[in-house]
């Protein structure tokens, strides 16, 4: 990470399994662009009062021990390429380190480390190494090369000791500004994280934002209840390309769980961070080459002692390498999207929760209206029943007498000397009678309603046929027909005549309730059910009387019969369908007759 020079005091070499010890693990210790500035700029310094023409500075990573070279002035990259990293007591700087003392070669050729050679080909003869102290801690060495054959005064001695006061000031500083930048980032992260409960969104920016502190890419895979491998669920890089290699690279290879070979495996497996300095001396970071893969962490996603997954992140320069200081943040990203994500799948399990329960309750409701209606029906049922035996004998016994009571009226009315104002009387009689003839005719016809004989049925023409014989009353009663009938309406399977029925009735109805004219608009939809739809503009009905139209013998109308409603509805169920009707008040009255399609 920038910023980064060593790591934990004190940590022992086994905190964290995968890292590797030995030579050649790493080019050199991640510095800050400010440390970077202050090394270079003091050892330009140095080597002008001083009066040389070379020199090298190198930190003691205090996770291996080891010197590694941090800058340099006046020697080729060659000079240091295998002496980027000394042990102590390895070379003379290796010595000095391992010592504490300052050390003077005044010929290079007694210095055994290869890179004396290369120093004697730059035509450089002496060279000087002084430990850079704080107190009694080595925080590094300084090097001085001169072409000259030469020692060191006591003063140029004193003078480069107090590089290392320079040294831990940049060192303290340093370690408090990464610091600051960590808690900055975390604190960032956090507030991010806690702005959306989109587990993907979560995910990729968990990604994102591991590349802007740690490696160049990172990976996110969880684990999924009954899987043995593991599922990517974000992957980022910034370059599309190396992206789409990821991504190809772990569909073609899915990381099993504990897999002994892939870290990222056994992250998921153990729970425990790995961190892997430098991976081509690692046998088990599977796909390390195809992928250039130098250094790379893998941390497990942790929430109440249950690993979700595992954040991998990776880098390909061997400019730098991963330290414990790159693991310890990661592990607190980690930390922190546990969290995120465990927020999110709450808040997707009370969504999904909460749909559940609203659409249990939509079914409740549904049933609950279902039970009401066939409740209604059934009533309406057992009412159409007894009342259809008991009109049966009203009927005829009213019929009867009826029948003496019109014949002796009619021979009245034969009688010349009657007077007009009698026979006015005889008139009104046999009108009442007639009347009462009309309905108890209306009362055997309910109570003996065929079962319907089902064939198929053009619904569009049946409803025009119905209409057409009503044409001329619609036209002197001043009542315009707007017809929209689906040309694409499928033939059904029903009682022609018993449909023809219900049209006639709905249609007179509506024409009833427009006594001084108005709109009638007619409708076949298709679907499942089929609709057919019969709106006036007329003067509705009353809120109190919707629940009681379909009951027999029930009407508002001075010569109604009650019965044309109700002899409707017990059509349509004995078609398995539905029939209801819409006032609103003021709006006039839609009736709407939905039968399925494949009666």
């Amino acid at each position: 990470m920038p910023g980064e020079i060593m790591g934990k005091p004190g940590e022992s070499e086994g905190a964290f399994p995968g890292e590797q010890r030995g030579e050649g693990r790493g080019e050199a210790i991640s510095l800050s662009p400010d440390l970077s500035r202050t090394l270079n700029t003091a050892l330009d310094k140095v080597i002008e009062v001083i009066g040389v023409e070379g020199g090298a500075v190198r930190l003691v990573d205090e996770e291996t021990g080891e010197l590694v070279l941090a800058a340099h002035r006046g020697v080729s990259e060659e000079t240091f390429r295998q002496g980027r990293r000394l042990k102590p007591g390895e070379g003379f700087s290796g010595l000095v380190l391992e010592k504490g003392e300052p050390m003077v070669i005044q010929h290079v050729s007694m210095d055994p480390n290869p890179a004396s050679v290369l120093l004697r080909k730059q035509g450089y003869e002496s060279y000087m190494v002084v430990p850079l102290r704080l107190r009694d801690k080595v925080l590094g060495t300084l090097s001085l090369f001169t072409t000259a054959e030469r020692g060191f005064d006591t003063y140029e001695r004193s003078l480069l000791n107090q590089v290392g006061v320079t040294l831990e000031n940049a060192l303290l500083y340093e370690e408090a500004a990464r610091r600051e930048r960590e808690a900055a980032f975390l604190d960032r992260a956090t507030q991010l994280f806690n702005s959306t409960l989109q587990l993907d969104f979560v995910f990729e920016l968990v990604a994102r934002m591991a590349t802007e502190v740690l490696g160049e890419s990172c990976t996110i895979n969880l684990i999924e209840e009954g899987k043995e491998h593991l599922t990517p669920v974000a992957i980022y890089h910034p370059e599309p390309e190396a992206r789409q290699l990821r991504l190809q690279v772990m569909r073609d290879n899915p990381i099993q769980i504990g897999d002994p070979l892939s870290v990222v495996g056994q992250a998921a497996a153990d729970g425990r961070p790995y961190l892997i300095k430098d991976a081509r001396r690692e046998g088990r970071l599977k796909n390390a080459d195809r992928l250039s893969i130098y250094s790379f962490i893998a941390v497990p996603i942790v929430s109440k002692g249950k690993i979700l997954g595992v954040l991998a992140t990776s880098i390909t320069s061997p400019s730098r390498q991963f330290n414990q200081a790159d693991l310890r943040l990661a592990m607190a990203l980690a930390d922190r999207a546990a969290l995120a994500i465990e927020n999110s799948r709450l808040y997707e399990e009370e969504r999904e929760l909460r749909q559940r329960m609203e659409e249990l309750n939509r079914r409740l409701a549904e049933s609950l209206e279902q039970l009401k209606l066939s409740q209604r029906q059934l009533l309406q049922a057992e009412k159409l029943a007894s009342l259809g035996s008991l009109t049966t004998g009203v009927a005829h016994e009213i019929l009867n007498p009826l029948a003496v009571i019109s014949g002796r009226v009619q021979l009245l009315l034969l009688r010349p000397e009657v007077p007009p104002d009698l026979q006015r009387v005889y008139h009104l009689l046999l009108d009442q009678v007639d009347r009462i003839t009309r309905i108890c005719d209306g009362m055997l016809h309910f109570a003996r309603q065929k079962e319907p004989r089902f064939e198929p049925v053009d619904l569009n023409a049946s409803l025009v046929q119905t209409l057409a014989l009503l044409e001329s009353e619609l036209r002197l009663r001043n009542i315009a027909v707007h017809t929209a009938v689906d040309p694409e309406l499928p033939h059904i399977i029903a009682d022609e005549g018993q449909l023809r029925q219900v049209f006639l009735n709905l249609l007179t109805n509506a024409m009833d309730a427009m006594p001084g004219g108005g709109n009638l608009h007619l409708a076949t939809r298709r679907g499942e059910p089929v609709q057919v739809v019969v709106a006036d503009t007329g003067c509705g009905i009353p809120p109190e009387h919707l629940s009681k139209i379909f009951d027999p013998f029930f009407s508002t109308k001075e010569m109604g019969t009650g019965l044309g409603l109700a002899v409707a509805h017990g059509i349509i169920q004995s078609h398995e369908g539905t029939i209801r009707v819409e006032s609103p008040k003021g709006e006039g009255t839609t009736v709407v007759i939905e039968l399925p399609s494949h009666t």
